[in-house]
């Protein structure tokens, strides 16, 4: 990842024109500190929103700058290393875990981490938190998106074959302030060979 090093603070502000006009700027945490901090500052000039992939625990401490994010996409203990707390990381429980996940998501918003946190939680599924906005316009009870994979895989070379549809459930989430979503499956997959690049897939199709 040497060649991350390569792309200075410097770098970006002679980039600055390629700014102007952009829909959205990604960064992830193999940049560097200060190049971080000048994307923010230059997207932040330009009104275009910025978001922050944090890649490890280790890296992720690199997204704590001077502005907000327009969002970051951490698991949970990514999250508490952009709180300044990566001690406090932990494997989250099957049962009781709502209490851990609130507490970080409200704590993220009163520091100004960013204006949405897409929080992935594995097994659990994943939170979308908004600093700003009222309720979702959800049931009490959620909703339920069915999403066919085949059909979304049908162009890209060497998709896996017979991919059964996803059945996705989004539901509130209570938020001090803001807004809280929870999306998750409503039958957990049967089989799992390999989570690698999941979570960035995530941010891509949200980004998309």
């Amino acid at each position: 990842m040497a060649v991350f090093d390569e792309v200075s603070p410097a770098s970006v502000e002679q980039a600055a024109a390629s700014f102007e006009g952009a829909g959205l700027v990604v960064c992830d945490g193999n940049l560097q500190p200060a190049t971080l901090e000048q994307v923010l500052k230059q997207s932040a000039a330009l009104s275009a929103p910025a978001w922050f992939e944090p890649v490890s625990v280790a890296k992720a401490q690199r997204g704590r700058c001077s502005l907000p994010w327009h969002l970051v996409s951490p698991n949970y203990d990514e999250l508490m290393a952009l709180l300044g707390r990566a001690s406090e990381a932990a494997a989250l429980p099957a049962q009781g875990w709502e209490a851990m996940v609130r507490k970080a998501l409200d704590e993220a918003a009163s520091v100004g981490l960013a204006e949405h946190v897409l929080l992935t939680m594995g097994p659990l599924g994943a939170v979308l938190s908004c600093t700003s906005g009222g309720e979702a316009p959800l049931p009490a009870g959620g909703r339920d998106m069915v999403f066919d994979p085949a059909a979304l895989l049908r162009r890209v070379g060497g998709a896996p074959k017979g991919v059964p549809p996803l059945v996705v459930r989004a539901e509130r989430f209570q938020a001090v302030r803001g807004c809280h979503l929870w999306y998750r499956l409503r039958q957990p997959l049967a089989s799992v060979r390999d989570v690698t690049g999941a979570g960035d897939a995530l941010v891509a199709g949200a980004a998309r």
